[in-house]
């Protein structure tokens, strides 16, 4: 049963933080809030299907009828159902209610085709400039694409990436975007996943949450956020929180001893890890060419 959010999505859930690198460094922040703030789930079990419609009457406030050159289905401002013959089931959630029904919809989905998270802090003292120190730093940078928009409310956004690839991200003023806070204080940084990346993520994500805690909404988040935007030149202005990271990256180029210790260390260890926690160990032993005896020294437990 997902009940309806009682809280709004700039709940503070008391982290603080004062340790981060480059030009914020003297500027203390307060993380607002941290989640899923965009999903997309294909399935083609009715089962799941009829479950995501149920799923979909409860939260929805005013349902309408959509239609879209695939879909046919209901949708209300933060939440779509659809369903076609020969794709099966799709179910959309976006802004806090993303957050809200991502338990119960990764574990069953087929394919979790748009993933997107988000890391929103407020700092002590209102800078405006965050962005465009992003963007100072690597606007010259030959192997990604930047850009930087500031609107006439002095709100500024940096996209980091193409929005057509499979990772993209954003920093911007979101409290001159919703209008709740001075321009300078309020920041969002989001990374937007698609395909092929979408899915792996999405389900290390749900499997590394802890509801029982009561964090659900932090999951492995914030180390994420911060890992994403550090390695593409982006310090941002929170500190890192938890020790799992997610492999988005297979095959990028390794060009230093150091960046290779980095990448076994951040992304081919937890990915070993993972897939001795789904009962794995026979294929990864061999492909890694060595016996399942040897992978023991990976068991986190």
């Amino acid at each position: 049963m997902v009940d309806k959010p009682n809280q709004p999505p700039y709940t503070n859930r008391g982290v603080t933080s004062t340790r981060f690198p480059g030009d914020q460094s003297q500027k203390a922040s307060k993380l607002v809030s941290t989640g899923v703030d965009w999903l997309t789930c294909t399935s083609n079990n009715d089962k799941v299907g009829l479950a995501w419609f149920e799923m979909f009457q409860r939260l929805a406030v005013e349902p309408r009828e959509w239609n879209n050159p695939w879909y046919v289905g209901k949708s209300d401002e933060h939440i779509r159902w659809g369903y076609n013959s020969k794709m099966g089931y799709i179910f959309i959630a976006s802004g806090v209610l993303a957050d809200v029904v991502f338990q119960q919809t990764v574990p069953v989905a087929r394919k979790v085709t748009r993933i997107d998270v988000q890391v929103t802090v407020r700092l002590q003292k209102a800078n405006c400039e965050v962005a465009r120190n992003g963007y100072r730093v690597n606007s010259a940078s030959p192997n990604r694409k930047y850009g930087l928009i500031q609107n006439s409310r002095n709100g500024q956004t940096l996209y980091v990436g193409s929005r057509t690839s499979a990772q993209f991200g954003r920093v911007y003023d979101k409290g001159v975007e919703s209008g709740y806070d001075e321009p300078g204080r309020l920041w969002r940084y989001e990374v937007e996943l698609k395909k092929p990346v979408s899915d792996t993520a999405a389900r290390q994500l749900a499997n590394w949450s802890n509801p029982e805690k009561g964090q659900e909404s932090h999951y492995q988040i914030v180390p994420f956020v911060f890992d994403w935007f550090l390695h593409r030149g982006v310090g941002p202005v929170f500190a890192r929180e938890g020790q799992n990271d997610i492999v988005t990256e297979v095959g990028r180029r390794i060009t230093s001893d150091e960046k290779k210790l980095e990448w076994l260390r951040t992304q081919v260890r937890p990915t070993i890890q993972y897939l001795l926690g789904k009962g794995q160990a026979d294929k990864l032993a061999e492909a890694l060419g060595c016996k399942v005896e040897q992978l023991h020294l990976f068991d986190k437990s």
